[in-house]
């Protein structure tokens, strides 16, 4: 997104900054709580479903900063199908998942590693 961003939308490389610890959304939108708290607006730029999760995740997070989202371009029909329906399967059947397999409950929360 971020070669996007400088290639495509000629956005300096100065005014970009990277998330690069995290492993899951919610671990990114958690680490990058600094710089939206000092954001005016907030887009969320991914595809569309991965886009919908993050606004739902940041709204459940901190309700104040979703309040500063921004519409963005997310969906354009027929672009990257194969993905989009791979990513719509995985949305759908999480909370199935979640609830069926409590094991799986830390992974569908950002907990993946362990902490040293």
């Amino acid at each position: 997104m971020a070669s996007y961003a400088r290639a495509a939308l000629g956005i300096p490389k100065e005014r970009i900054v990277l998330e690069t610890r995290s492993r899951s959304t919610r671990e990114n939108l958690t680490f990058s709580l600094p710089f939206l708290e000092r954001a005016d607006r907030i887009a969320i730029a991914s595809d569309p479903l991965h886009a919908a999760r993050a606004r739902r995740q940041l709204r459940h997070l901190r309700p104040d900063l979703f309040a500063r989202l921004i519409r963005t371009d997310d969906y354009r029909p027929f672009e990257h199908l194969g993905i989009k329906l791979g990513s719509a399967v995985y949305e759908l059947t999480r909370p199935l998942l979640r609830r069926a397999v409590p094991s799986l409950r830390n992974h569908f929360q950002g907990r993946t590693r362990k902490e040293p």
